[in-house]
């Protein structure tokens, strides 16, 4: 749910789904800040099943540039728990990473992300275990 998301994460600050169903193919605004700087993105989902989803990241410009690709897996542990794993693909032309590092002010972004996940991850963990038993995951 990338609108639920957006609320966990550590850039986004929300999402809106521009086509009206979730599914392969559809498409969510990512609207990201990092200190004064604002953007967003354009996000087309590339997989949606129970245990995994994805989505491309692209430019809002046109045409569009390829920015990332994100993954999420969910692998059930037992009837309680599961564990979610996180993964990020820098999809990025070259020319672009100037244009990207001036836009968001994040020199390495890779080392960034990898940051942003840990800290995203334990926010969805922590959101899980305070709605878990209250009739929401």
């Amino acid at each position: 749910d990338p609108v639920l998301m957006a609320t966990l994460g550590q850039e986004v600050v929300s999402a809106t789904w521009l086509d009206s169903e979730a599914g392969v193919g559809r498409r969510f605004r990512g609207n990201n800040r990092q200190g004064r700087r604002k953007w967003h993105t354009v996000c087309t989902v590339t997989d949606h099943t129970d245990s995994l989803f994805g989505y491309d990241v692209h430019t809002p410009t046109r045409p569009p540039i390829l920015i990332s690709h994100w993954q999420y897996e969910v692998e059930p542990i037992d009837d309680d728990r599961c564990r979610v794993t996180e993964t990020n693909w820098i999809r990025v032309p070259a020319w672009f990473v100037p244009f990207a590092v001036t836009i968001t002010g994040i020199m390495n972004r890779p080392d960034a992300n990898n940051r942003h996940i840990n800290l995203t991850l334990n926010a969805l963990k922590e959101h899980v275990e305070s709605h878990r038993g209250a009739g929401t995951s």
